[in-house]
């Protein structure tokens, strides 16, 4: 059996000490003894908290070539601004102190040159928890390599602070908090597709009344209300005037049990050709919502769809897909399929199949969708099993189901029960289109070119042309006043419209850059957030300490791993995620606006950390 090899006592002391972030606690730690007051000063007292300019690579250098120094580094805080002061350790040496007296040339434009001697020196910053970037980046593949060197720190990193991209324009949040909301409202004008997922009441009524995004064209909204709250009734009252403002809208999803649905009159929304309304408890028939004139223009449709509402959809002769999410019966469907002559995607549950005749129903909806000849996808859940059949008998029946839907041309992939179990057949065509045989297809496969949002939508509807208004240049000490107010308009071509792609998640955001330029532009902090977790914290740091203290022991007295893990030192911290994600968290938020000044309480740590975010 093999033991851990000890480890000097003077590197346990030093493990300890870059747990500790205070400058209040090293001191304390340093006046013990001689020995701390060495290991301490400067190299841990000095080496927690830099702030300087992504250009000062002879910083970035020395913590690269030193990463027993960097390690420690817990604060990094990129500035642009000439007027706010660097913060570097005093040891640093005569060159770094030279410029740090004479300061940088702010007109060098930063190249992949500063990223990568900066991504070298991050990653050694083994126990960095603050990341705050106040800069514009060099290029797209700069930012993904931070973006990878950040990711693997998820198991410290508690706050991030970052640059407003302001070539975004793809966003998705799950469960945003109000600090998100407000970034949305203030700084991310150009966004074009917004997906908000589980969105409160407080931060979805501040959204709706202040948003204005006039290059908006994608919104979905799933809201997380109680039934029949005034929080519901407050954020339906706002919700026509928001959709007022935002006529660039091609697609709306209003996602959720429960979310309000506004009532469009024929002057709303003059561009929408994608609707999804999910509310199960909507009272009201869909023409008493939606205006003739929106319905003519749908391509797009799902909602929960009712015997009563059929003779609404007959007039959507331009509708390309159906989503209904409730029951209804095939011969008050059928006449529908005859009226909808593009209709290409068609998802519907019946009410029949729980019936005892539930095999004819079958057979006249089948009758009834090979009339509609651009049909590409069928998910009506084709049951070939009732009761107890043998198997042979239910391959026997989707052979012949095959073989009946295969006279549709364009038909990819359909939905059967199939041996009590819901299953995706692929039709195999020949190179001249005619029918060869099936295949049991997967979820992926068969939705795939089903997901965001049915793309062809936006491909048959392009959204208006990127010409951004560059916002006004706000000093460091400046504050947003109304929330309305705009800085002077000034036009801006972006040459790429996908240039950015933003996506958090359940506490944890990932960063896309499908382009390999970005334009010069000015680009403002923002803050993202989730809950703390203060308890699995203060628990990883007094195991991480315990497992240090038992490598120690091991070496010594020769106790194996069993006898370490029987002690309760041999637990490991749970380790960080392998996909380039990062975990964003901080322990207090302050005031919201105007001041956007957000408070981090920091574990380990008796000192408040103020940071201004613009």
């Amino acid at each position: 059996m093999s033991y851990p090899e000890a480890l000097p006592i003077h590197n346990i002391w030093d493990e300890i000490a870059f747990l500790l972030e205070s400058t209040k606690d090293l001191l304390s730690f340093a006046l013990t003894c001689r020995v701390f007051k060495e290991l301490i000063i400067p190299d841990h007292l000095e080496y927690r908290y830099i702030r300087c300019d992504l250009r000062r690579q002879d910083v970035w250098k020395f913590l690269a070539s030193r990463p027993r120094l960097a390690r420690g580094i817990k604060t990094v805080e990129l500035i642009s601004d000439p007027h706010e002061t660097d913060r570097l350790p005093q040891t640093f040496g005569n060159a770094p102190g030279q410029m740090l007296q004479y300061g940088i040339d702010t007109s060098i434009q930063i190249t992949d040159e500063h990223m990568e001697f900066f991504g070298n020196a991050l990653s050694n910053m083994v126990f960095l928890n603050t990341f705050v970037w106040k800069q514009e980046p060099a290029s797209h593949q700069g930012i993904n390599n931070i973006f990878h060197i950040l990711a693997n720190k998820t198991r410290c990193l508690e706050a991030l602070s970052m640059w407003t991209l302001t070539g975004l324009t793809k966003l998705t949040i799950r469960r945003p908090n109000f600090p998100a909301i407000q970034m949305i409202v203030h700084l991310c004008s150009e966004l074009k597709d917004l997906d908000l997922w589980e969105l409160t009441g407080a931060a979805a009524y501040y959204l709706m009344q202040y948003a204005n995004l006039k290059y908006l064209g994608r919104l979905t909204l799933m809201l997380d209300l109680p039934s029949f709250s005034s929080e519901g009734d407050n954020i339906s009252m706002v919700m026509t005037p928001f959709l007022d403002r935002h006529s660039t809208l091609v697609s709306l999803h209003l996602i959720g049990r429960t979310i309000p649905i506004p009532i469009m009159p024929a002057s709303c929304l003059p561009k929408l050709h994608s609707i999804a309304l999910t509310n199960t408890d909507i009272s009201l028939q869909l023409s008493y919502l939606l205006s003739d004139e929106i319905l003519s223009r749908l391509v797009h449709w799902q909602c929960p769809v009712t015997s009563v509402d059929i003779s609404t959809l007959t007039q959507l002769d331009k509708l390309v897909s159906l989503y209904n999410t409730e029951e209804i019966f095939v011969k008050d469907f059928t006449p529908f399929l005859s009226k909808t002559p593009n209709l290409k995607r068609v998802f519907s549950k019946f009410v029949d199949y729980r019936r005892s005749r539930g095999d004819d129903a079958q057979e006249k909806l089948i009758t009834a969708l090979l009339q509609c000849t651009n049909l590409t996808h069928i998910f009506c859940d084709f049951r070939l099993t009732t009761g107890k059949k043998r198997a042979s008998e239910s391959t026997e029946k989707l052979r012949h189901l095959c073989e009946s839907l295969s006279a549709l041309p364009n038909l990819k992939y359909f939905e059967v029960t199939l041996n009590n179990k819901r299953q995706y057949v692929g039709l195999e065509r020949d190179e001249t289109g005619l029918y060869s045989g099936y295949h049991i297809a997967t979820w992926e496969e068969s939705h795939h070119d089903l997901e965001g949002g049915l793309q062809d939508i936006l491909d048959l509807f392009p959204l208006p042309p990127t010409h951004i208004p560059i916002p006004k240049d706000r000093g460091s000490n400046e504050t947003l006043n109304d929330p309305r107010s705009e800085g002077p308009a000034k036009s801006h071509s972006n040459p790429n419209p996908e240039a950015q792609l933003l996506t958090i998640s359940d506490g944890y955001a990932a960063a896309h850059s499908p382009t390999d330029s970005i334009s010069k532009r000015t680009l403002v902090p923002s803050m993202f957030t989730s809950s703390p977790r203060r308890k699995t914290k203060v628990k990883a740091t007094i195991n991480k300490i315990l497992s240090l203290i038992s490598i120690k022991n091991s070496g010594t007295s020769k106790s194996g791993p069993e006898d370490s893990e029987k002690r309760g030192l041999g637990k490991t911290v749970k380790p960080h995620l392998s996909m380039p994600m990062l975990r964003v968290r901080t322990k207090s938020v302050g005031s919201a606006l105007p001041s956007y000044r957000h408070s981090f309480i920091h574990p380990l740590s008796s000192r408040d950390y103020h940071k201004t975010v613009v």
